[in-house]
């Protein structure tokens, strides 16, 4: 990357646009950037930087610090750069963030802010834009970031030495951002974290071990209880094999306890099962013995009684009750069938009722459509006269209408009259004040003038009276040569002085040129005022008013008959203006009314036809209901239903008692067949010996399986409860026994993994012990730093003529502390000392060699990038001259035929040497800096 054009806007100390031709310094050598001191030579290589990155050179000026001071405010700061990278060009303009004052049309300072801003222009003429994109795309471009290319293209100012003469703790630092060997100390913290929490995991499952051991189930007050004491007394020091084995064999000896107790619950159950048959036997034998002398017992009554009800119903029967029932119900349905006749007699005497209402509907709809149409008739008629009478209204309007308009052009000639004429008086009474000043100022300039007449001529004969005082009769006369002076003046000691004279003087000239001013004055005002009379007249004869008569009182006449005209002619158009409304409301009116008019006659017409329609349906109705009443018994259909359901009841209940009759005579007869075929039934179940045993024996048998059976239960519960002790204990331990082993793999993989970490982060952490003290990070830093030296030496050789070599200090690679410590080998002496020990020129030599080493080591680090220039910022100013001729050499050998180096100095020296420059100035007038580049020939 070789800049080619550099502009710089209000940048620094640069108020105004610089653009730099960057080009004319070629492509290789060295070119030397001189000036005054503060000028800005450093800011060309921050306008650099900021171009490319967004940031300056250093670290002691940030973006935001970059806006000129002498800026003014329309003035934009912004960089531009273009550039050459494998041989082709590109653009990039940048912009920083930064606040301005401007001035407002009113005079107002407002503080403005102007956004960050970039831009890369590719050589194929897209772009992109944005700060972050530009930046990332510069640094993916060149292969660089922004630290990587300091280190490698700028060597800043002040930088020289600080790398040279900084201890292992401020080198540590710069390595870590330079190569980034932060990840190495985030890999020592990673690997003590790592080792901690493994630590912790393996804490963890020896925890979980002593917590599940102390879950193991056992039988209380057993040689397993006292065991599991020990372990759980053991804590997280127990053996968790020796606790898997004993869970191993307790499982098994409760597995086979189990077993044993299952067989004998089985044994006891089927014991039970039997009790419960024979229970339930029992039960069935004495609940059918309960049956059957009941039954017995029973007989003799049921007989009787089912006997007598069949006598009653026999006899009811006899008395031939049955045939009138029948009787009853054949005439029921003859009348049941004559009610059909009553309820149409009730629909047609509703249809009557509805046809009456609609009747009177009908006489009031005809009654009132009548009187609605006389009703739109009558109105109809008179809107329409009242319409031919408004017809002219409208012309009338118009007329009004340009009356108004005439009106109103006369009250504005009218207003502007009374203006002009109160402008005329105004402007009057300015002449007048005018005028009185004018006498004024004359009077006190002819005043003055008289003064001044009698001070000049009082001053002149005094003048020839100081002659006078000095002459002597036959010498010459300094006025007029003569050399007798018959008549001499004689001094006046009231004779003024020529300042009084002067000072009257001046006040007559300036009391001269206020009347001067005051007269110009009076001729205005006397113009002004002609002019708005006339102005006033023009307007009294648009009005028809007498010109020549200036006074108020014809104005005012006039306006007060106006204002009377134009009061008449509102009044006159607010009346024919409401005639207007109500005629066009007419137009609308008139046509809708008749069409109501139309709807109204065909509504008529048709409700007439209905009423007629109505009263014929009505006769039929009427002529109707007569016909039926005179076929019919009751006067309505309510009396023949009461008459009808009296009958009914009574029938019902006639039925309802013979029937009761009939059922419960069977009811009786089946009950004592019932009773009889239980008693046979039972008698064919129980044995005779059931049959015959009494109640009490029964309960007696029962009460003894039953105690027999309770027994049974109160054993099979004991075994149960030990079933489900030991089944618990089984539950539990099974997935404790399973826990533990998957615990015990853990544990020892925990173990084995904890030893091996914390082995490596102790190493990384130069924690083992007998070892060097060394960190991973500083290991790495001192590889860097050895291959940093290495190349460094092949210069300061050059640069000391063979003497220095820069090597780490013989404490090195003992503790961190000093890993990075930096000595010097003098080849003169054969002795190795601190770098500190150097002289001024000395170190400046190491300095630049080591900034060199580190460059080369930079760009190596990045990829083998290839920079084609290169800056280096002060620093020549204690070399002697053979120094310095060897550092010049350095440089012109490293620029080689692609490189080009830019040097910042004030070594006079080297301007006499270094034939390409960039020259930095300060403006004369405090307003900033310029620069310019000139190549010698």
């Amino acid at each position: 990357m070789r800049p080619t054009k550099l502009v710089m806007s209000a940048f620094g100390p640069y108020a105004d646009r610089i653009e730099l031709d960057l080009s004319q310094l070629k492509e290789q050598g060295l070119y030397l950037i001189t000036g005054d001191t503060g000028a800005g030579k450093t800011t060309i290589f921050d306008a650099i930087a900021f171009a490319l990155y967004g940031e300056a050179s250093g670290d002691l000026r940030s973006a935001a610090m970059l806006r000129s001071q002498y800026a003014k405010e329309k003035t934009e700061t912004f960089v531009e750069l273009d550039f050459l990278f494998q041989g082709q060009q590109y653009h990039i303009r940048r912009s920083p963030q930064y606040s301005y004052q401007r001035t407002l049309k009113n005079g107002t300072v407002r503080t403005s802010n102007k956004a960050l801003s970039a831009e890369l222009v590719y050589p194929d003429g897209h772009a992109i834009s944005g700060n972050a994109s530009v930046t990332k795309a510069v640094n993916t471009l060149l292969g660089l970031d922004r630290s990587q290319f300091a280190e490698i293209a700028m060597i800043a100012q002040g930088s020289f030495q600080q790398l040279l003469n900084a201890d292992t703790k401020k080198r540590n630092e710069i390595f870590r951002q330079l190569f980034h060997t932060d990840r190495f100390k985030q890999l020592q913290e990673q690997l003590k974290s790592d080792a901690r929490a493994l630590q912790d995991s393996l804490g963890q499952a020896r925890h979980d071990i002593a917590r599940l051991t102390d879950s193991i189930q056992v039988q209380p007050q057993t040689i397993e209880e006292e065991t599991k004491g020990k372990f759980v007394s053991a804590g997280e020091d127990v053996s968790v094999d020796e606790v898997i084995a004993f869970l191993l064999n307790l499982n098994t000896q409760n597995s086979a306890q189990i077993q044993s107790l299952q067989k004998e619950h089985a044994e006891l159950s089927a014991q039970q099962k039997a009790c419960s048959t024979e229970l339930g036997r029992s039960e069935t034998v004495r609940l059918q013995h309960q049956k059957y002398c009941t039954a017995v017992a029973g007989l003799p009554g049921l007989k009787q009684e089912s006997e007598q009800k069949a006598n009653d119903y026999a006899a009811l029967i006899k008395s031939g009750e049955q045939l009138q029932i029948d009787q009853g119900k054949a005439e029921l349905g003859a009348e049941e069938q004559r009610l059909s006749d009553y309820e149409q007699l009730s629909a047609l005497q509703k249809s009557q009722s509805d046809l009456n209402r609609q009747d009177e509907a009908a006489g009031e709809s005809c009654r009132r459509l009548q009187t609605m149409a006389e009703t739109q008739k009558n109105s109809l008629e008179s809107k329409r006269k009242t319409a031919e009478e408004l017809a002219h209204a409208g012309e009338q309007l118009v007329k009004l209408q340009a009356e108004a308009a005439v009106l109103n052009d006369r009250k504005v000639h009218i207003d502007l009259a009374r203006t002009k004429r109160l402008d005329g008086v105004k402007q009057q009474r300015i002449y007048v004040q005018a005028a009185a000043k004018l006498k004024q100022d004359s009077i006190q300039w002819s005043r003055l003038d008289h003064e001044y007449a009698h001070l000049l001529t009082a001053f002149l004969a005094g003048q020839a009276g100081l002659l006078a005082k000095d002459l002597e009769d036959g010498s010459p006369c300094p006025v007029c040569g003569s050399r007798s002076h018959p008549h001499l003046r004689t001094a006046d000691t009231q004779t003024p002085s020529e300042d009084q004279v002067k000072q009257s003087e001046e006040k007559r000239n300036q009391a001269n040129e206020q009347a001067r001013n005051s007269g110009t004055a009076v001729a205005a005002a006397k113009e002004k005022t002609e002019s708005e009379v006339r102005a006033y007249q023009e307007e009294l004869k648009l009005l028809g008013l007498d010109p020549a008569d200036l006074k108020d009182e014809q104005i005012s006449t006039a306006e007060t008959e106006l204002q009377e005209q134009i009061k008449a002619n509102a009044d006159s158009t607010a009346a024919i203006t409401a005639l207007v409304r109500q005629y066009n409301a007419l137009q609308t009116e008139i046509p809708s009314l008749m069409k109501q008019m139309e709807e109204t006659t065909l509504k008529q017409n048709q409700a007439i036809q209905d009423h007629t329609r109505i009263q014929t349906e009505l006769a039929n109705i009427r002529q109707q209901i007569e016909t039926q009443r005179k076929k019919l018994v009751y006067e309505s259909y309510d009396a023949a239903r009461t008459a009808l359901t009296e009958k009914q009841q009574a029938l019902k209940q006639r039925t309802d008692h013979l029937e009761a009759l009939r059922s419960a005579s069977e009811t009786a007869e089946n009950s004592y067949r019932s009773a009889l075929q239980v008693k046979q039934q039972l008698e064919e179940t129980l044995s005779e010996a059931d049959r015959l045993s009494t109640a009490e024996q029964l309960d007696e048998r029962s009460a003894e399986t039953r105690q027999k059976e309770q027994l049974l239960e109160q054993q099979i519960a004991a075994l149960q409860k030990q079933l489900d002790l030991l089944n618990a204990s089984v539950l539990v331990n099974e997935p404790v026994l399973k826990s533990l082993k998957k615990l015990s793999a853990q544990s020892s993989d925990y173990l084995q993994r904890c030893q091996l970490m914390q082995s490596l982060a102790s190493t990384a952490d130069a924690g083992i012990k007998g070892k060097e003290k060394i960190t991973l990070e500083d290991y790495v830093q001192m590889a860097y730093f050895d291959a940093i030296l290495s190349r460094a030496n092949l210069r300061l050789r050059q640069l000391s003529g063979g003497q220095y070599d820069l090597v780490r200090s013989q404490a090195s690679g003992s503790q961190s502390h000093n890993a990075l410590d930096l000595d010097v080998i003098d080849h003169y002496t054969g002795r190795q000392r601190s770098v500190r020990t150097l002289s001024g020129g000395e170190s400046f030599q190491a300095s630049l060699a080591l900034a060199l080493g580190l460059s080369d080591e930079v760009q190596s680090r990045a990829g083998g990038i290839e920079m084609d220039c290169m800056f280096i910022d002060e620093g020549f100013g204690t070399l002697d001259h053979a120094a310095l001729d060897q550092a010049v050499q350095v440089l012109e050998k490293l620029s080689g035929s692609h490189r080009l180096i830019g040097i910042i100095s004030h070594v006079e020296e080297l301007s006499g040497r270094i034939s390409r420059k960039i020259i930095v100035t300060k403006n004369s007038d405090g307003t900033g800096s310029a620069a310019r580049i000139e190549v010698d020939s």
